[in-house]
């Protein structure tokens, strides 16, 4: 008879959780509250990842720094221009003593890199002007994509040469290409680039359901 109690309470200890279900209610009482409190910890923790990586604004401006880069892209491809990958691609490669076969690839990684950055500033305004009316809050952030557009087009040329010389293990440059203060296809691109991601992430979010509310 002793035995077979011993064994019970071996068989209990392994398969039951860590709950002696001899023991007095009480003991076994409070196991099992430790037990569901840490499985609620722990499904919590999971739904806070989940909803961290489901964010809207994050989503939002994914789509508005990869859809900027194509249409950046094909605006250079139709104008006959040369692209900005390719060029960044070259110089690279070139600068960096680099595998030729990388070239593709480097010059779309820092053109996707650069898009993503644009997009993120744009983004982070977008969010700090969400308080504000509906209406006042997307002007905002339509002029900021106009100035964004304007200052981006302008520093780009200096910003390529440090971009070129940085990554092709030069280190920053003695001489930089000079600032871009004509107007020209340029220019319209960089507008068009924060036009297309303001209305991505300023109007987004009504899109989706989910609109700016005024708090």
């Amino acid at each position: 008879m002793l035995r077979h109690e011993e064994s019970h309470h071996d068989w209990n200890t392994q398969h039951g959780g860590g709950v002696d279900w001899n023991e007095e209610p009480p003991r076994r009482l409070q196991a099992l509250g430790a037990a569901e409190l840490a499985m609620s910890d722990k499904l919590s923790s999971r739904g806070s990842a989940t909803a961290l990586a489901c964010r809207p604004e994050v989503c939002l401006w994914l789509v508005a720094g990869i859809s900027g880069s194509i249409l950046f892209w094909l605006v250079q491809v139709v104008a006959g221009s040369g692209t900005i990958t390719e060029f960044f691609g070259q110089q690279i490669v070139a600068a960096g003593g680099y595998p030729a076969w990388l070239g593709p690839l480097i010059g779309w990684a820092v053109h996707l890199g650069v898009s993503l950055a644009y997009a993120a500033v744009l983004g982070v305004f977008v969010v700090m002007v969400r308080r504000a009316e509906v209406r006042f809050a997307a002007t905002l952030a339509f002029v900021a994509a106009l100035v964004l557009g304007w200052v981006t087009a302008f520093v780009a040329p200096p910003a390529i040469s440090v971009t070129i010389a940085l990554l092709g293990g030069q280190g920053f440059p003695t001489t930089l290409f000079p600032f871009n203060t004509e107007p020209g296809l340029p220019l319209w691109n960089h507008l068009l680039f924060f036009i297309v991601s303001w209305a991505i992430q300023g109007l987004g979010p009504r899109w989706v359901g989910q609109p700016s509310p005024r708090r």
